[in-house]
């Protein structure tokens, strides 16, 4: 208030001086709080919350994942929902491909959703049910299975549980490939 009052004061005496009913005037006015910092301190601040942001956004990044981070329901030492699996290999000389969807239970069990290629006989969505059993190592060692036998693995995860690669440990096999969660997006 004070620079406006100041400012009136100066346009009745400058149109009482000049005679004339027009006039440009000019009032710095000042401000006690600071409200309108200078052009270089809104670049710092910029920079400043650029920088915030970088260190920040990746951390609230994961936080938001919901998987494999110790939260209700999630365990990381315990492999548990659903992942997308793929394995390719060698069985007894035949080339094998395959494409699934693996879920754990949290009572142990395991089953798999599998649709896979051995040396081009197509075997579509066959479903396989086995049991999963974490190792004194932190290495998980799975079984599944088939209508004609069982089939094992040992599985290695990452320490956020979210991927994992497995290899099938039985005779006469060469067959690996990894595993990555298929997240749930929730609307809490």
């Amino acid at each position: 208030m004070a620079a406006n009052e100041s400012c009136k004061g100066k346009l009745s005496k400058a149109v009482r001086d000049s005679g004339t009913k027009s006039l440009t005037l000019l009032c710095k006015l000042h401000d006690p709080k600071k409200m309108n910092p200078s052009p270089f301190h809104n670049r710092i601040r910029k920079v400043c919350a650029l920088v915030t942001a970088a260190l920040i956004l990746p951390a609230l990044a994961y936080a938001g994942d919901d998987q494999g981070d110790g939260r209700p329901g999630i365990n990381p030492g315990v492999p548990n929902g659903t992942y997308a699996w793929h394995s390719s290999g060698s069985i007894s000389g035949t080339l094998v491909n395959s494409a699934a969807q693996l879920t754990f239970f949290a009572n142990g069990k395991i089953t798999l959703l599998r649709s896979s290629s051995f040396g081009g006989a197509i075997v579509k969505r066959l479903l396989l049910k086995g049991t999963f059993t974490v190792n004194g190592d932190g290495s998980v060692s799975l079984s599944l299975t088939t209508p004609s036998e069982t089939i094992n693995f040992d599985a290695y995860f990452t320490p956020d549980g979210n991927t994992f690669t497995f290899v099938e440990t039985d005779p006469g096999t060469i067959v690996s490939g990894f595993a990555t969660r298929a997240f749930v997006f929730r609307l809490d």
